[in-house]
């Protein structure tokens, strides 16, 4: 492989020339970058087949697990299986309709609140929408 030695390409009191080897050409980079980005999709293949496996072992239905597994990977699913919390003062907000209800209040207070500052330092705000 052509990066052997690469991390010893510059020590102390050493001329790039003598490494000479290990420098890609032009004509080298395009075929390395392939290799490697064949080799990054096997590394990822490989890690998902291992995370459905476990998945499917820690799973109490198993042929459920399988069948959401294919679903997932085909496309005929969405990833709804966020479990969204969102804590306000000591309150922790779990539903998504009352998170967004929440996030839409910060935010138009957040609007209001700039508006009131910069009304007070004399600047002048006009909104339009296009």
């Amino acid at each position: 492989m052509p990066f052997k030695g690469i991390t010893n390409l510059v020590q102390e009191n050493e001329t790039p020339k003598s490494h000479k080897k290990d420098i890609l050409t032009i004509t080298e980079r395009p075929r390395v970058y392939k290799e490697v980005s064949i080799n990054i999709q096997k590394i990822i293949r490989e890690v998902k087949k291992r995370e459905n496996d476990r998945y499917i072992e820690s799973a109490s239905n198993k042929s459920r697990a399988i069948w959401k597994i294919i679903n997932k990977e085909s496309g005929k699913t969405r990833d709804d299986d966020y479990d969204i919390q969102l804590t306000i003062g000591k309150e922790l907000v779990s539903n998504p309709t009352d998170i967004t209800e929440k996030l839409n209040e910060f935010f138009t207070n957040a609007v209001v609140e700039l508006v009131k500052q910069n009304t007070k330092k004399g600047v002048i705000l006009i909104y339009t929408r296009q």
